[in-house]
């Protein structure tokens, strides 16, 4: 009871503030108007953005409509009889969590509540521990989160910049693992890996072939339009490999100039941060070039085998 109490004095004093506020414009433009001045400053004031969130809530809103898409994404339907076991194991995982999250949030009340500066420790000790067992950070993300920590206390530009650039590159290369990484089920329907294995299509492709044995001449056109695709396909590969070197190359630059940039400063520095900012962005130009969708041979297969059925 208290509890809601409190918040609900507190939400009363921001709404008498912001009737407060509200009135005094309101005062300030009813004078502006008798005394014959402008107040369309006084009306911009509500569409300004002080704080700079407007761009924040666009991202956030882009962000929840993909994932309204990811959850209206196709699925297949199943006959296993393992989809109990699978709900079980999936609720006890949960369970398992919640117990975890409820011993975390004990330790941190125990912590606040200490009295002396030695329980303090013990406990912190704890539940350092404790989230080291349970809630590890992945090894990238702690590299990030030192670094801005680094960046908060840095005073020289130098540092800044040099530790700008040194959280961008990783943040690009968490990015670019999360992109590559088959378990995530946003990669699904999109080739992301550098090195592509054997084509199983084309051997499903063939086994369908010899179970319908098709006429001669569907089995002619069907080859020419694999013989096609395998031809986009190793141009598409061999564009890859070009965009790969290039990538080396521009890898290296980006090393050569961070190095040389520890001790240049004046108009060489400045221009030498404006190539390292050429060459990032040419980087970034190259690494999305890229992406290229999975299902595009897969649906020639089935155009294919619907042709020659």
């Amino acid at each position: 009871m208290e509890r809601v109490y409190s918040t609900t004095s507190d939400a009363r004093i921001v709404q008498d503030l912001l009737a407060q506020v509200e009135r005094d414009r309101l005062r300030e433009k009813n004078e502006r108007i008798r005394a014959g001045l402008d107040t369309a400053d006084i009306d911009a004031e509500n569409e300004e953005d002080y704080m700079g969130i407007s761009s924040l809530i666009e991202k956030i809103e882009k962000e929840k409509l993909k994932e309204t898409t990811e959850l209206n994404r196709y699925e297949e339907p199943t006959d296993s009889d393992s989809d109990e076991e699978d709900n079980d194991a999936y609720q006890k995982k949960v369970e398992d969590f919640q117990k975890k999250c409820k011993r975390h949030e004990e330790m941190i009340q125990n912590f606040t509540d200490a009295d002396t500066l030695d329980d303090a420790f013990k406990w912190m000790q704890k539940i350092d521990k404790f989230e080291e067992k349970h809630f590890k950070l992945r090894t990238e993300y702690r590299v990030i989160g030192e670094l801005m920590n680094r960046l908060k206390v840095a005073t020289e530009q130098k540092d800044r910049f040099i530790l700008q650039n040194k959280l961008n590159r990783a943040w690009r290369l968490v990015q670019r693992k999360e992109a590559y990484d088959p378990d995530d089920p946003a990669n699904y329907g999109i080739i992301q890996h550098e090195q592509v294995g054997p084509n199983v299509d084309t051997l499903q492709q063939s086994g369908f072939e010899k179970e319908n044995k098709p006429a001669q001449g569907d089995e002619d056109a069907a080859a020419a339009d694999n013989d096609d695709d395998e031809e986009e396909f190793d141009d598409m590969k061999e564009k890859d490999n070009i965009i790969l070197a290039k990538l080396d190359v521009i890898d290296k630059k980006l090393e050569e100039k961070l190095a040389e940039l520890e001790y240049t400063f004046g108009r060489k520095g400045k221009a030498l941060e404006e190539e390292i900012r050429d060459l990032a962005e040419e980087r970034n130009e190259l690494t999305e070039k890229k992406r290229r969708p999975l299902y595009r041979k897969v649906v020639s297969h089935l155009i294919n085998y619907c042709i020659v059925c």
